[in-house]
């Protein structure tokens, strides 16, 4: 996803970290630094994961420029077709 997005200055992304702690998160967060980066403690049970039932990881969701969601890709070559397909 990283270097799918590397020249796609127009797109965005959002990685909401499922964690126990902050610990992991906060080395991870700095691979990505193009990145925003949301923690989620408490892992499953994370109010926002329960919300949008995320149930494995990684989740992909496109949003809108309203941040409403527009797509909900399965895996990461859907996500790569549908941000392909879309006109910017």
């Amino acid at each position: 996803m990283h270097k799918f997005l590397a020249n796609k200055n127009e797109l965005k992304a959002v990685a909401f970290s499922l964690e126990n702690d902050e610990f992991g998160w906060n080395n991870m967060k700095t691979t990505l630094p193009n990145w925003h980066h949301v923690l989620g403690l408490n892992k499953w049970e994370n109010k926002i994961a329960r919300t949008y039932n995320i149930n494995s990881t990684p989740t992909y969701f496109v949003l809108d420029s309203n941040k409403k969601i527009i797509a909900k890709p399965q895996d990461l070559e859907k996500l790569k077709a549908y941000l392909n397909n879309l006109e910017m």
